[in-house]
């Protein structure tokens, strides 16, 4: 009798044992978060990370997506949001956006971004970020820097572009049409 009265405070007690382990390792997640969530490394709208524009020295860009998660199978994405329905297919346009948001968020926070998405009202669209993508950006920056470089190409005079043109500092038409300083007009 004390083999089976012995045999069951032991069994009473391992169960109380699990059931402490268990609710112990309940306890280290707040109420509510569910652990297969994704992980916010950055966000726009909270302030999550630094809130503000993510900034690459090396390529001299800056991106501020609208979040930037990472997922339970460690893979860091970007998420842009988008009002409407989702078209086809992501543009090739966004595709380079969303590459070269890539490019600067894994420069400016240390990560290896492995895909973008494209979040609609009514799915998500995803972009992985290949290797390939990342070289068609880095070409695109060089040809964008290289025309930069060159400087503006103005083919007609008109004064009411040249006021709000960007590269009007450095261009000779620019100068003659841009507005006179206050201290002149007085």
């Amino acid at each position: 009798m004390t083999t089976d009265l012995i045999g069951a405070v032991l069994g009473i007690a391992f169960v109380a044992i699990v059931a402490l382990i268990v609710l112990a390792a309940n306890d280290t997640l707040p109420k509510g978060t569910d652990p297969t969530a994704p992980q916010m490394l950055y966000s726009s709208a909270t302030g999550v990370g630094s809130g503000g524009p993510l900034v690459a020295h090396a390529l001299a860009l800056a991106a501020q997506p609208d979040f930037i998660e990472r997922a339970a199978d460690g893979a860091v994405r970007i998420v842009t949001l988008r009002v409407g329905l989702a078209p086809a297919a992501i543009s090739r346009e966004d595709a380079l956006t969303l590459a070269a948001q890539a490019l600067v968020v894994d420069e400016a926070l240390g990560v290896a971004t492995s895909v973008a998405l494209l979040r609609y009202q009514d799915r998500d669209l995803a972009l992985p970020m290949t290797p390939a993508l990342r070289d068609l950006v880095h070409q695109r920056i060089d040809t964008i820097r290289a025309h930069e470089a060159q400087g503006p190409i103005v083919q007609r005079q008109d004064a009411t572009v040249c006021r709000a043109c960007a590269y009007r500092a450095m261009c000779p038409i620019g100068k003659m049409n841009a507005p006179a300083p206050h201290s002149v007009l007085s």
